[in-house]
C-alpha cells in the first residue's frame, strides 16, 4: 500500500517538514499543469472540464 501527502491540501501536510517529520522525503513526484494537460488529453474524447478523476490499479 502507498500513502502519500499532497502538501497544503492532506490535513497531515500543511507543511512539507510537517509532513515528514524535518527529514528529506524519499521520493518526490511534481505534476506539472503540462502533465495534467497531457493526460487529459490523453483519456478524454473532446475535452471540457474534469470534475472528479481517480486513478489507480
Amino acid at each position: 500500500m502507498v500513502f502519500y501527502h499532497i502538501v497544503g491540501i492532506t490535513p497531515e501536510a500543511p507543511t512539507l517538514k510537517l509532513a515528514f517529520h524535518g527529514r528529506e522525503p524519499k521520493k518526490r513526484v511534481v505534476i506539472t499543469d503540462g502533465d495534467l494537460k497531457e493526460v487529459h488529453q490523453a483519456i478524454s474524447g473532446g475535452g471540457g472540464k474534469i470534475d472528479f478523476a481517480m486513478f489507480g490499479i
